[in-house]
């Protein structure tokens, strides 16, 4: 199986570099790695051409906003699994992939996911850990009506702990781009929504993941409950209960 890594950059010299050496430390090395570029005015695309030798696609061009650059990546895959790794993020296991993929071949997995980490871009403390979910799920093939129900109760998991396979993306379609900050939440919805896949949590970190992004912003928190909102109600979750107990899940993983 081929893993296809999609990675949205914009001026992102600073973390790039941490990123690729994180992805090129696989045990696992059948993957591509598809970069989709905003036109960066700094290094990055200089550094990524020098430092990364492997199985490289560049998109470079104008991008409406990180859902519109994934939407972008989507559409030039070429692996069975898709996995989304942001240019500020690093890969936690040299085994991730390796691991991962033993999951999708041994257990037929439509889904896979994990926990991660959330740090300090500057001190490289722990801020967060993103526990998904229990250790009694761990390994465990659970089907959608299973998760349908977790969904009412506010859970989410971390976007960017996500194994997906290709014929379920192509069933889910883009992100909705009417969201500019939680269209990962819609699209997490629909997807653990799906009517008979098989999904799979694993108890292993996926990611580190530097605080600082779009949905994690103090002056945005006001928009992404907005947008949450209208989320559960597109998908008819419920209402304002929903979205104070995701908003309480996700506050509850400060204790973990």
């Amino acid at each position: 199986m081929k893993i296809s890594v999609i990675t949205c950059t914009n001026n992102s010299e600073e973390t790039i570099i941490e990123t690729l050496n994180s992805l090129k430390k696989q045990s696992f090395k059948n993957y591509e790695l598809i970069i989709v570029d905003n036109i960066s005015k700094d290094r990055t695309l200089e550094i990524i051409k020098n430092n990364y030798k492997g199985d490289l696609k560049i998109i470079s061009e104008n991008d409406n906003g990180i859902y519109f650059a994934l939407n972008k990546g989507l559409k030039k895959i070429e692996g069975e699994i898709i996995f989304i790794l942001h240019s500020n993020d690093q890969i936690m296991n040299e085994n991730c992939f390796e691991n991962i993929v033993n999951f999708f071949q041994n257990y037929n997995a439509d889904v896979v996911y994990g926990n991660i980490i959330l740090k300090n871009y500057n001190s490289k403390k722990i801020i967060r850990k993103w526990i998904a979910s229990p250790t009694s799920l761990e390994n465990k093939v659970l089907n959608s009506d299973f998760y349908k129900e977790k969904l009412f109760k506010g859970w989410v998991p971390a976007h960017t702990s996500l194994f997906i396979k290709r014929e379920i993306i192509e069933l889910l379609g883009e992100y909705d781009l009417q969201y500019k900050i939680s269209s990962d939440y819609d699209y997490i919805i629909r997807l653990f929504s799906l009517n008979k896949i098989k999904i799979i949590y694993t108890n292993q970190y996926i990611v580190s993941m530097n605080h600082g992004g779009t949905s994690t912003r103090i002056s945005n928190y006001l928009k992404k409950a907005t947008e949450d909102y209208m989320i559960i109600k597109k998908n008819r979750l419920g209402g304002l209960l929903v979205l104070f107990k995701k908003i309480f899940f996700k506050f509850q993983q400060f204790f973990n």
